[in-house]
């Protein structure tokens, strides 16, 4: 089994996208409308209605960026300890020069931070979503 990708739903469709592209290059690689059973099926809704973006990196990381149209989407905080999964991490091969370059886009929890065991600089960043990313450096 391996990851296939993974699924973000999204505020504003084009605020993420600029996110996703411009902060960590992703590049679109699909983008469609869907409706219809098998969708209503899927996500449980009556007359379901969605924009997804696939996007990817070069990496091979790939997100699928969701909009809901109908029904509209529940706005939400995301906290660290909510239950369930609550981010996932992407490696960054200079932490503090990305913390630097970014910290006016983006919402960052902390400056980064040198783990316990001295093997890694962390720090968590918020996404448009609200959702979370953990971005990691490898020190040896």
């Amino acid at each position: 089994m391996k990851l296939r990708h993974i699924g973000i739903v999204v505020n504003n469709l084009n605020n993420s996208l600029k996110f996703w592209k411009n902060i960590f290059s992703f590049k679109v690689i699909k983008s469609a409308k869907e409706q219809g059973e098998t969708i209503d099926q899927m996500l449980s809704f009556k007359n379901c209605k969605i924009k997804t973006v696939k996007m990817v990196n070069k990496s091979g990381l790939s997100l699928e960026l969701i909009e809901f149209l109908k029904p509209k989407r529940i706005k939400k905080e995301m906290k660290t300890n909510y239950n369930g999964i609550t981010h996932f991490a992407l490696e960054v091969k200079n932490l503090d020069e990305f913390y630097k370059n970014n910290k006016k886009k983006i919402k960052f929890n902390c400056s980064p931070q040198i783990s316990k065991d001295l093997k890694v600089k962390v720090l968590y960043a918020k996404t448009p979503e609200n959702s979370f990313i953990e971005l990691v450096q490898k020190l040896r």
